[in-house]
């Protein structure tokens, strides 16, 4: 029986992408699993006896309610397993992902180095992933912590109210 392994994420790749907690999963969450494509049809981490070629390639997913941790018949077991093999990975927060947010990058302020982005009466400031989010108007900090990625800024907006 002849097994093809999927390669870990490349070293190159670290910096942009990690593989998540499984504690992390929720609906909405945005992450990229690892899949084969043989001769178009596409299969988990693991293919056996296989006559044609293989394409590894990573499909973007979003969980959506009624997934049980599933989006291609994963049972949490097996979630897990891929999770452990680094065939789950999820790109770490970054400029982009703010402003498709609605956010506006003013640049990087001189002194702190922190990256400034607004948007209405918020103020977001991001430097290695730490945030802060002001609210100009009232004068009152709704948020300062670490946001590991996308899914994760778009709840914490969605829970102070932006």
């Amino acid at each position: 029986m002849e097994t093809h392994n999927i390669e870990r994420i490349l070293p190159t790749e670290e910096s942009k992408y990690y593989i998540p907690s499984i504690k992390e999963f929720h609906v909405g969450f945005e992450c990229e699993l690892h899949t084969i494509t043989v001769g178009g049809l596409m299969f988990e981490e693991t293919v056996e006896h296989i006559a044609e070629p293989t394409i590894p390639v990573w499909d973007k997913y979003t969980f959506r309610k009624g997934d049980v941790l599933s989006p291609i018949g994963l049972e949490l077991t097996r979630l897990s397993e891929m999770l452990a093999n680094g065939q789950v990975r999820v790109k770490h927060l970054d400029r982009e992902d703010i402003e498709g947010e609605g956010f506006v990058n003013m640049g990087i302020h001189a002194e702190s180095k922190w990256d400034v982005f607004h948007k209405g009466q918020y103020i977001l400031l991001e430097k290695d992933r730490f945030i802060v989010i002001t609210d100009n108007k009232n004068e009152i900090t709704l948020f300062n912590g670490t946001i590991k990625n996308k899914s994760e800024l778009k709840r914490i907006l969605k829970q102070i109210g932006i």
